[in-house]
């Protein structure tokens, strides 16, 4: 039961309050470097604390995830190949706002209908500008003297209602329109999908003339003579056993001995898509027929997530540790197992008591049994020497 109880215990062990101690992050005895928190399951969180003056917690969550397009990651999968993505033009969401107002129609000397409105200015306090004519002209201040629109739209209901004195006095019909916001442009943005970079480490292979510099990545190769350095540009390299065009795009380094080489596929053009933000995905814009299902890199390292916060790299959420570390508390908790992987690891803990039980209390039985064979055994021998002797002393 022990084993089973370390095994399932284990998914846990990572939680645990982070330290600052002479200018590291620590977790327990461990130094937290960007390289660490890399191997972190993902969804897994830091709680950032403090205390106010009344006391009360204050708690942030970060949660370490994958980006999402609106993170504007490098690495992506466009249809399940790998891509680098450029975003080229981004564009905000534009929203009209119609704003509150109010009609207030009334007879004109002519017997005809004079209409005229006012608007709100100030939604959150309730304020509203002067009252205009069908010219959009001010209205002369008599015809409403004493008039409290924000009681009258608060009130919310088409009435009838008297405005003005004396001569100005008349019966206005009031009709209520509330503020409509319309979203005229969704956020939208470009990306550019291009090939990502190969690099390429050769190593030095062959004497005299015929040295040479030799590599291979994957499935291209490529050799140059030492004497032969290329230059930035299309170069021919070797890929699926085929000679293909690909573009050096720097000089080779050289250091000691290995030189690394940087190259982009030029036999596969660039394409650019366009997304809009769609009920909090963003979705290609090209006809439904020929999407683009972009997804983000499983290369791609996960950011740090915090609501109504810009997303942080891991080396920005060390720095944050460092500089909070005296007024906050960061506590670090790793993602739970899915509930499929618990009952891989308890079915495997089971099994593994079942083969030590088989071992300690099954051998230990098959002993006791040769023990009791052996001990018949003895007494049948005492049986037939008891016989022998018996016939012995009858002759």
């Amino acid at each position: 039961m022990f084993t089973a109880a370390v095994l399932v215990a284990a998914p846990g062990a990572l939680a645990g309050e982070l330290k600052v101690e002479k200018g590291e992050v620590m977790h327990g005895k461990d130094k937290w470097t960007t390289e660490e928190i890399r191997k972190l399951t993902k969804n897994s969180t830091l709680h950032q604390t403090t205390a106010d003056k009344a006391k009360k917690q204050d708690i942030k969550i970060w949660t370490h995830k994958a980006k999402t397009l609106g993170m504007e990651p490098a690495l992506v999968k466009v249809n399940g190949d790998a891509k680098t993505a450029t975003y080229t033009e981004k564009k905000k969401k534009v929203v009209k706002v119609t704003a509150a107002k109010m009609e207030l129609t009334t007879k004109g000397k002519d017997g005809k209908d004079v209409v005229y409105t006012v608007e709100q200015t100030d939604a959150e306090s309730n304020k509203w500008g002067d009252v205009k004519d069908s010219a959009s002209e001010k209205a002369e201040a008599a015809l409403f003297e004493g008039a409290d629109f924000a009681a009258l739209f608060t009130a919310g209901k088409d009435s009838k209602h008297k405005f003005g004195k004396g001569d100005e006095e008349a019966e206005y019909n009031l009709k209520i329109t509330a503020a409509v916001t319309e979203e005229i442009q969704a956020a939208s943005m470009k990306i550019t999908f291009s090939e990502p970079l190969i690099t390429l480490e050769l190593a030095k292979e062959g004497e005299g003339e015929e040295e040479q510099w030799k590599g291979t990545s994957g499935k291209v190769a490529f050799a140059f003579k030492v004497s032969d350095k290329p230059t930035p540009g299309s170069i021919e390299v070797t890929k699926d056993g085929k000679a293909v065009k690909m573009v050096l795009t720097a000089d080779p380094v050289i250091d000691g001995e290995k030189c690394t080489m940087t190259l982009q596929d030029a036999t596969v053009a660039n394409t650019t898509a366009t997304f809009t933000l769609k009920d909090g995905k963003w979705v290609d814009s090209a006809d439904a027929k020929d999407q683009k299902k972009v997804v983000v890199s499983e290369d791609e390292p996960l950011v740090w997530t915090s609501e109504n916060e810009d997303f942080k790299s891991d080396a920005d959420m060390l720095a944050l540790i460092k500089d909070t570390a005296a007024t906050h508390t960061w506590t670090f908790e790793a993602a739970k197992k899915s509930g499929y992987m618990m009952w891989i690891i308890i079915g495997c803990s089971v099994l593994l008591i079942a083969v030590i039980c088989f071992f300690v209390f099954g051998g230990k039985k098959n002993t006791d049994s040769d023990d009791e064979s052996d001990l018949d055994t003895s007494d049948d021998e005492e049986e037939d020497a008891a016989a022998t002797e018996t016939k012995e002393e009858e002759a």
